[in-house]
């Protein structure tokens, strides 16, 4: 299950480095843990948009856009990457900021 829903607000965690090395490929390390990921085309896209505040949806709206993928399938793989970044500690939710 889960942690968050397609709504949640979610962005790149600030403790980690990231660049882009080419269209399809982008290196991530996180600086706590030290340990280096690397992303695919569209990994590298989600995160790239992962930088600024975003849901879930909007994502999986950014994959379907760009890529001929079945929905289903790519909101299922879209919350295991999402997972995946959480747990590593690259992934958070912004706090609101005061009113």
């Amino acid at each position: 299950m889960p942690t968050f829903s397609l709504h949640t607000v979610i962005q790149a965690a600030p403790e980690q480095l990231s660049s882009r090395l080419s269209e399809e490929e982008t290196v991530i390390l996180q600086l706590d843990s030290g340990e280096y990921f690397g992303l695919d085309e569209v990994g590298a896209l989600l995160w790239d948009r992962l930088q600024q505040p975003t849901t879930p949806a909007d994502l999986l709206r950014a994959v379907c856009d760009t890529y001929a993928v079945d929905e289903a399938q790519a909101q299922t793989d879209l919350f295991a990457f999402l997972e995946t970044l959480r747990e590593a500690g690259l992934l958070q939710s912004p706090t609101p900021a005061p009113a």
